[in-house]
């Protein structure tokens, strides 16, 4: 899971957001809790505009 947070954080910064969204809707359903810490990354797609 840490792997799809990572990989999620670099299609960010590469400008590929479907591919973001791909990983996070992933993490959603293999970490709800957000444990791993993939909330963070969601929030700084959310905040740059990338991610609806």
């Amino acid at each position: 899971m840490y792997t799809l947070k990572a990989l999620t954080f670099i299609h960010l910064r590469q400008d590929r957001p479907d591919e973001a969204r791909r990983k996070l809707d992933a993490l959603k359903q293999l970490d709800p809790a957000g444990l791993v810490g993939w909330l963070a990354v969601a929030a700084l797609a959310e905040g740059c505009g990338e991610l609806p």
